[in-house]
């Protein structure tokens, strides 16, 4: 009996491998179709081979043509179903990880993300193929960010701290900031930074962690600025401006800086603390840039309402200042040396100094984005009384206007020796914040005829100080009014801030507006 068991067994072996006689060579022709690219002929013949020989020793083989001809061929149905096959009843077989690969390619096409990258994940994780595991990894990469938090937790729960749960993490994380389900995502976040705390996602998993640390708001304002100190008389018109404009007092957290940088910090550490929305102040560069740096950790917004040093301009988004007119201005009389002169050769004569050198790169980048020509940027010392050799210089390239990021005081100097140096129909560019009352008076003829650009409208407090933290205080209650949580605040605060600039130019003595 055992001997007869032993060769039914044996018979049914044979049967299964001489099912397929020699001389059916449709496998051979099918896949000589399919390198032609003829996938419908190529198809045919595999169709019928299957359904002739459906115990074929070679039938992985013939269903892996098949499930890739289908596949071309748009019939996703079809290609599910032959490598469907291939995954379940030939795992050892040499196509499993391409029949994986065409599986969840054709799920995904019928719009099944979920099962598809599941599919794709395995290839990844299995495939010694590396042209297979870099298709399946791209279209993970592009499929990730579309799915469901269902989806996503489903795969990160299968796929828990193995590399792929990398990319499965990031994404489920910043599904959850979008959808604002804080808890889950500061859990998944935490996560990831145990997992792959040198991961390729690690600068924007401590972003969105800010941000899912925000929550909602909490309608705390704080204001940073010098009570007492050698700025105290300044802090009193901050606090004037502020509260002229904003009459909740009980949502402020007044913070004394003490006119001093230290203790400017440690109160916006208070305040962070106190869960405050955002924080207006302080006045000065020498304690704002301590505190901008803290709450920026945080995703705290940072109103500066008096502050344009160039070194908040690289700070993160949170850092919003009021008093960028500048940078306004000379993106303006740019455009207007370019669009309104026709000038096309400019030169830039700058103090060495930060703000110098900041607002020459804004305005040789405009220039050259508008197929100008810089011919020449010169520097010169800030305390220089004459600039001999560097107006020689600029005359030896013959430009036709100049642009000066100067203060006052270099501005009167510098336009004297122009004409000394007999650079007579040159058009001098410069920044609002250069011409005063002053200017024109010692100026006199010549700074007639300079163009610059400025607010259209001056504040009308004379105290600048009072009429700024004035304007923080008109943005505050307009965005705390409408945005519906901290991370909508920061967009809106942002949307809020605008600067009307006009071109102007001095002409018998006055300040006129150049027409159009």
């Amino acid at each position: 009996m055992r001997n007869l068991i032993i060769l039914l067994l044996i018979s049914g072996c044979i049967r299964t491998y001489i099912a397929v006689p020699e001389s059916d060579r449709s496998v051979e022709e099918a896949l000589k179709h399919y390198k032609e690219g003829d996938y419908q002929s190529a198809l045919d013949l595999i169709r019928s081979y299957l359904n002739r020989y459906p115990s074929a020793y070679n039938r992985d083989d013939a269903l892996k043509i098949g499930a890739v001809c289908a596949y071309e061929l748009g019939d996703f149905g079809l290609a599910i179903r032959y490598s469907k096959e291939i995954i379940r009843r030939f795992p050892h077989s040499e196509h499993h990880s391409h029949a994986q690969l065409i599986y969840g390619l054709a799920k995904v096409s019928l719009g099944n993300g979920e099962e598809g990258v599941i599919a794709l994940i395995q290839v990844i994780q299995r495939s010694g193929n590396e042209k297979e595991r870099q298709k399946a990894m791209g279209m993970v990469d592009s499929l990730l960010p579309h799915l469901s938090i269902p989806s996503l937790q489903k795969i990160h729960r299968q796929n828990v701290g193995l590399p792929i749960d990398e990319w499965i993490l990031f994404h489920l994380a910043r599904k959850e900031v979008e959808e604002k389900r804080y808890d889950e995502a500061k859990r998944h976040l935490t996560r990831y930074l145990e997992l792959f705390p040198s991961g390729e996602h690690s600068d924007s998993i401590e972003t969105l962690l800010r941000i899912a640390g925000m929550g909602g708001s909490t309608g705390k304002i704080g204001l940073l600025i010098p009570l007492t100190g050698r700025f105290k008389d300044y802090g009193g018109d901050a606090q004037e401006g502020f509260f002229s404009e904003f009459g909740d007092t009980h949502r402020v957290i007044i913070g004394d800086t003490s006119s001093d940088p230290i203790e400017a910090f440690l109160q916006a550490k208070q305040m962070v603390r106190r869960k405050v929305d955002l924080i207006v102040g302080p006045i000065f560069a020498v304690e704002a840039l301590p505190v901008a740096g803290l709450v920026s950790g945080h995703a705290i917004p940072l109103i500066l309402p008096t502050e344009s040093d160039p070194r908040f301009s690289r700070l993160p988004e949170e850092v919003i200042s009021l008093s960028n007119e500048m940078i306004t201005d000379t993106r303006l009389i740019a455009e207007f040396a370019m669009k309104g002169l026709g000038l096309k050769r400019l030169a830039v004569l700058h103090p060495q100094t930060p703000q110098g050198e900041f607002l020459t790169r804004i305005f040789t980048n405009e220039v050259l984005q508008r197929d100008g020509e810089i011919v020449t940027v010169v520097p010169f010392p800030p305390d220089s009384l004459t600039l001999k050799w560097e107006l020689l210089e600029i005359k030896r390239h013959r430009p036709d206007g100049i642009f000066l990021p100067v203060d006052p005081k270099q501005l009167v100097m510098i336009c004297t020796q122009l004409k000394y140096h007999e650079l007579l129909n040159l058009k001098i560019l410069t920044v609002g914040t250069a011409v005063t009352d002053l200017v024109i008076r010692l100026g006199e003829e010549y700074v007639e005829g300079i163009y610059f650009a400025r607010p259209v409208e001056e504040p009308k407090d004379t105290s600048f100080v009072r009429a700024k933290f004035a304007q923080a205080a008109r943005i505050v209650k307009t965005s705390l009014a409408t945005a519906r949580d901290r991370k909508e605040l920061l967009q809106t605060l942002r949307s809020l801030v605008q600067f009307e600039e006009g071109i102007f130019t001095i002409r018998n003595g006055e300040i006129k507006p150049v027409e159009g």
